[in-house]
């Protein structure tokens, strides 16, 4: 592909906005909710700014960012122009419109703060979620040429399909808590959606962790026995336990570090009293490393595709054929 032409896309005559992190997770952080989620406020910074407010549903928006480029098919393939327009910011949408419900499933706190149960209407959403949020954001991009170096540069969607489910699969066989920051303290959120914390005793695995209101957030880990169970129930079951947190200091200095441009929170105070680096830092581990599966490369091929799959076969996830 001639590099001055640019990019193809399968354009349409009017520009559509693609949001890197679902509005309707950042409208959680606005202190004066609206009906209407995305149209509420919160407090953003910036790299190299002053703390400002924001509406949900104009941040993290960038133009047509999720569309496929023509080039990938040699053409305009019926299999895309099915999808879109859109493309994957249509598929985000499967559990996008359900995430407010799942938050309030889960946003009351237990009294025994022990595993919780949960049904296949969360599944369908908490897991694609999650991986979701690993390769939506402007960091996939600037990390997807290692993750497959064969495929051309203009087909970042296309990799970023693979990375999805492979993440799903990922996810699928790990360890998942939902945890609460102690009395007084609140989480942040950047535009990447997560951050990694490594455990001074096994600095190659990580826990990742993602924030979903300012009291909420899930943590991933591939330590420690995975949360789904094969049992009698026809589509295994799924127990997540809740937890607080002793201290949060770490994750919100993780949460800045992994961010790509900007972050939110539910008051400007916790923002501005932020040291946040005008350039982005390196990274010690993106999140697709540190829950990767450790076997063989064959053998792990093999493992996300079963288990995709399966998962697709009964229903707990959709995924997207091309």
């Amino acid at each position: 592909m001639d590099k001055s032409e640019g990019p193809r896309f399968l354009m349409s005559k009017d520009p559509i906005g693609h949001h890197r992190l679902p509005a309707v997770i950042i409208a959680q952080f606005s202190p004066d909710k609206q009906p209407e989620l995305r149209t509420s406020f919160v407090s953003v910074r910036r790299r190299g700014k002053s703390v400002s407010r924001g509406r949900a549903e104009k941040l993290t928006r960038e133009n047509r960012i999720y569309d496929f480029a023509k080039s990938f098919y040699g053409g305009v393939d019926p299999r895309i122009e099915a999808i879109n327009e859109g493309g994957l910011e249509k598929l985000w949408h499967v559990y996008e419109n359900n995430l407010d419900h799942l938050l309030k499933l889960l946003g009351k706190p237990s009294e025994t703060h022990s595993e919780v149960k949960v049904d296949k209407e969360i599944m369908q959403t908490m897991i694609p979620y999650l991986a979701g949020v690993i390769v939506r954001g402007g960091d996939f991009d600037d990390r997807q040429p290692t993750l497959y170096p064969n495929l051309m540069d203009d087909h970042t969607n296309v990799q970023r399909v693979l990375a999805w489910q492979k993440a799903q699969a990922s996810i699928f066989h790990s360890k998942i808590t939902y945890v609460r920051p102690p009395p007084g303290e609140e989480f942040i959120l950047s535009d990447t959606g997560y951050c990694i914390v490594f455990k001074k005793n096994d600095p190659e695995r990580g826990v990742v962790y993602f924030p979903v209101t300012p009291n909420l957030a899930f943590s991933v880990t591939r330590s420690g026995n995975p949360s789904y169970v094969l049992d009698d129930n026809p589509y295994g079951t799924f127990y997540i336990e809740e937890g607080v947190l002793r201290d949060i200091t770490t994750i919100t200095y993780s949460t800045i570090l992994y961010s790509w441009r900007e972050l939110y929170a539910s008051s400007s105070t916790r923002l501005k009293c932020i040291q946040y680096p005008v350039d982005r830092l390196p990274v010690p581990l993106s999140p697709h490393q540190v829950l990767n599966n450790t076997a063989h490369p064959r053998e792990e091929v093999a493992f996300w595709q079963n288990t995709v799959m399966a998962m697709q076969l009964k229903g707990l996830i959709r995924i997207l054929d091309i």
